[in-house]
């Protein structure tokens, strides 16, 4: 039986960072933090959908199974990163 989420939190200024097979990496924000019931903590994104003329969104859990990434506050992204978020980059 999987976890099921029993609380989301909001949050700002985070980031799921992958790592795909390809040497670049993804950048999602992260919109809440949801505690599940085994007791460990996940990020959630934004989903979009488009079905017959209609858009939704949802929360989905930040990481596919078969990438490797990380959490990471927008203090610890580098200035490429930055960059790709239209962010100011880090003085030196």
């Amino acid at each position: 039986m999987s976890a099921t989420i029993v609380q989301i939190i909001p949050c700002n200024d985070w980031y799921y960072v992958g790592f795909p097979d390809d040497d670049s990496s993804i950048l999602e924000p992260i919109a809440a933090w949801a505690l599940r019931s085994d007791g460990t903590v996940i990020g959630l994104i934004n989903e979009y959908k488009q079905h017959e003329g209609e858009h939704t969104v949802q929360l989905v859990p930040a990481s596919p199974s078969q990438e490797v990434g990380a959490y990471a506050h927008v203090t610890q992204l580098n200035n490429a990163q930055l960059a790709d978020l239209g962010l100011p980059r880090k003085k030196p």
